[in-house]
């Protein structure tokens, strides 16, 4: 339970880092995207609202080998993206590439964001690697994406408004509180636009989280986000991960289908493939 004052500091920086923070994207895109009688042409027409850095690396990720170009097609257009990638997945990759781009040169926020992205990724192979259905893995995929957005947001906000503002003071953004309150701070600003409410309990849950007789959607995400964080802090900001060399006849490999990911989303720096030895 929350006291009245980690209420205020969840509300205060959810409440700023929306309205004062540009973005690059205007909110009313993702309100948009919701409509189920928008055309083509009124979804194209929304990429006028949305900056070209985060544009490009949206339509990248749609178009990147792990969503299917190779069956699809490439994709030429925002709306192609949206497309393929599915309204939510739109809508959470706007939002995360809006705050990636808030967070360069800040190498902390960086790799913050970096873990989150291998988060993502390493929970959609297990959550694939168990059979689950393709809907279930995008709730896995979209939740380790999100999963420590209000981290982010905090760290932001420190940087940027904390000073300024002084309504904060250092001491409540120290590192334990914001282990605490950043799930909080997270599900805050993302009810702000109206993202599904899967999220919120992906957010708020912790360790490893059991069905009756399986792991749950939160579980995956939380477990695959601990063999991240472990991986993070041993190898300096990366994301290590061994597979054997690739096999022409094949098609493309597990391994391979990461690799693209992180191109597509600029984050070559935060992962290394090594090859078995022998």
């Amino acid at each position: 339970m929350l006291s009245d004052r980690e209420r205020f500091i969840v509300a205060r920086i959810g409440e700023v880092m929306l309205t004062r923070t540009a973005l690059g994207f205007s909110p009313d895109v993702l309100v948009e995207l919701d409509d189920p009688d928008a055309d083509s042409r009124q979804i194209e027409a929304l990429k006028g609202h949305i900056g070209p850095d985060i544009l490009s690396h949206l339509l990248a990720i749609a178009e990147s080998v792990y969503f299917g170009s190779l069956k699809h097609g490439q994709v030429h257009n925002f709306y192609d993206a949206v497309v393929r990638l599915g309204t939510d997945r739109t809508k959470v990759y706007i939002v995360i590439l809006a705050l990636k781009r808030l967070a360069r040169r800040d190498h902390e926020v960086e790799t913050v964001f970096a873990r989150s992205f291998a988060t993502s990724v390493v929970g959609g192979v297990l959550a694939g690697c168990l059979s689950w259905r393709e809907d279930v893995i995008s709730k896995v995929e979209l939740g380790g994406l999100l999963v420590e957005i209000g981290r982010i947001l905090i760290l932001l906000y420190g940087r940027l408004y904390r000073r300024e503002e002084g309504l904060i003071e250092e001491t409540e953004l120290s590192d334990p509180v914001v282990d605490y309150l950043h799930p909080h701070v997270g599900v805050a600003f993302l009810e702000r636009f109206s993202l599904p409410p899967y999220l919120k309990e992906i957010l708020l849950e912790e360790g490893l989280v059991l069905g009756h007789r399986h792991l749950t959607t939160a579980g995956v995400v939380h477990l695959a986000h601990d063999t991240v964080e472990a991986s993070f802090r041993r190898s300096h900001g990366r994301l290590v991960a061994t597979a054997p060399p690739r096999d022409e006849e094949g098609g493309f490999s597990l391994a391979e289908m990461i690799v693209e990911q992180f191109r597509a989303a600029g984050l070559s720096d935060h992962l290394l493939v090594l090859t078995p030895p022998g």
